[in-house]
């Protein structure tokens, strides 16, 4: 998730470097505010075990943006119900998340785009559960591809971001960084306990080709280093690094109809947890998973006032490095998904956007579940932008 998000603030710096890309959405408008709003609801289950699960969202996004600067605050509010194991009650919890308060700033000076600026995301939603909560909790990796919101609230983090990006005749190149600074937060109510998980740094270079005037190519290399984990400020985890490398073809095939083929590879270095005499230690192999994703992503624009939009993917986890009998065994999964939808244009500060996703997730045995498991997951997902 962190990866996308930085991806797309990055894909605008891109963006502006290059003026054949540049529309009128780029510069300064008479329009910069933009109020957005939608609501998620997605269900999952499968037959093979006693698993299943609800959740509702609501996304609520103001923004003020022009060429030269901008600031976004967003919050979401997320009722959760699932059962992940037939011997035990199921989890559920209504609350809002942590809200996201994202700044830029951005300057050009003839082939170079500076963009930089500070996210805050302040501590509004729930960060302590129960030790009965967490015991009812999914925490298998499974339950990133089976809910879109996985994480309720935590401490407060301030994360400063600068990218730049050089322009050479038909390339953009591009390097960039990202610090996040995170706070501590209880994370159990039975005790008085407190959570401070480890700052990150985030680095990056992207490439821009123009391969024609409708056609491009671009990718980006990410290297996220994670500092360690404490619990009443001794040392207890480190989540190993990771690795991401995504190369995207973009096609205009006239005025009409636009395509986006997206390309991902993820692995991740092993964790680092408590050894013997309260020291550091890296694991003996890796618990980690490598993530090979690929989707196609079109749009038509069927008429001034209609677009219709198509996705289809496939996503592989690797089994990681252990031994089948071990308990930190993950066999790893794989999932196919389709994403209809529409978009309204009622003028051009005003659109609504409807979408339907279907996923079907073929989950191996291992430590988190005593068999193979088919999952079926639907998404549906409604959304209004208004701009004034």
């Amino acid at each position: 998730m962190l990866f996308r998000a930085i991806f797309s603030a990055w894909l605008v710096c891109l963006v502006c470097a290059c003026p054949g890309w540049a529309d009128s959405s780029t510069n300064d408008r008479p329009h910069p505010w933009l109020l957005s709003v939608s609501g998620n609801y997605g269900s999952w289950s499968t037959t093979d075990l006693d698993r299943n699960g609800t959740q509702s969202l609501g996304f609520f996004q103001l923004a003020y943006g022009v060429e030269s600067w901008g600031v976004t605050l967003t919050g979401i509010f997320a009722n959760t119900s699932y059962k992940a194991d037939e011997n035990i009650d199921p989890f559920e919890i209504s609350t809002f998340s942590d809200t996201d308060i994202s700044t830029y700033f951005q300057r050009k000076f003839k082939n170079v785009t500076i963009r930089g600026g500070i996210d805050l995301r302040a501590p509004t939603g729930q960060s302590a559960f129960s030790e009965d909560d967490l015991g009812r909790m999914l925490t298998d990796d499974l339950s990133l591809d089976l809910m879109i919101l996985n994480s309720y609230g935590g401490g407060l983090n301030i994360a400063p971001h600068l990218v730049a990006a050089f322009k050479f005749g038909d390339a953009v190149i591009g390097v960039g960084f990202r610090y996040e600074y995170t706070g501590v937060y209880e994370s159990v109510t039975d005790t008085s306990s407190q959570y401070n998980p480890g700052d990150r740094i985030l680095g990056l270079i992207n490439a821009a080709w123009t391969i024609s005037g409708n056609s491009y190519i671009l990718s980006t290399f990410s290297y996220t280093y994670l500092g360690i984990d404490q619990k009443d400020d001794a040392d207890i985890f480190r989540e190993g690094d990771k690795v991401s490398l995504e190369v995207r073809y973009i096609r205009r095939w006239g005025d009409a109809l636009n395509t986006v083929l997206s390309v991902r590879a993820t692995t991740q270095q092993q964790n680092e947890s408590l050894g013997e005499d309260d020291v550091i230690i890296t694991e003996v192999s890796n618990s980690n998973n490598n993530i090979y994703e690929v989707f196609l992503n079109s749009v038509y624009r069927r008429s001034r006032g209609l677009s219709i939009i198509g996705l289809v993917g496939y996503k592989y986890v690797q089994p990681n490095g252990y031994a089948e009998d071990d308990s930190l065994y993950d066999a790893g999964r794989a999932k196919i998904y389709v994403e209809p939808g529409v978009t309204w244009y009622f003028s051009r500060r005003m659109y609504t956007s409807l979408k339907f996703r279907y996923s079907i997730i073929k989950d191996k045995a291992d430590t988190s579940s005593s068999e193979d498991a088919t999952y079926n997951v639907f998404n549906t997902d409604i959304g209004m932008v208004y701009r004034f």
